[in-house]
């Protein structure tokens, strides 16, 4: 266990090394974009119920999360998940970011 765990961090770092140029271009084309920070910090919750922070490039407009409210009858699933197909918060670059999974 304690290989494969090394193994990951290792791989993991090379990762974000060899991408970090990419990730710089997506934070700076986000920031000319929409003039506001680039990256939207959300907390979730994973196994467990344990609460994490996540980070993610933005993709909605500015004051999504108080225009939810005002889209609930649009929302495709049931529980606590929120989704709408074509969601009109989502800008240009977003949608392009989310096709690509470059937003996460």
């Amino acid at each position: 266990m304690l290989l494969k765990r090394i193994f990951d961090i290792i791989t993991s770092l090379a990762g974000i090394i060899a991408l970090l140029p990419v990730f710089a271009a997506l934070v700076v084309m986000i920031r000319f974009l929409s003039q506001r920070p680039a990256i939207f910090k959300q907390v979730r919750s994973g196994l467990n119920g344990r609460k994490f922070v996540m980070y993610k490039c933005r993709t909605m407009v500015d004051g999504a999360e108080g225009m939810k409210e005002g889209l609930n009858g649009l929302n495709e699933m049931n529980g606590p998940v929120f989704k709408i197909k074509n969601d009109p918060r989502v800008t240009r670059f977003g949608a392009f970011l989310r096709r690509s999974s470059m937003d996460e």
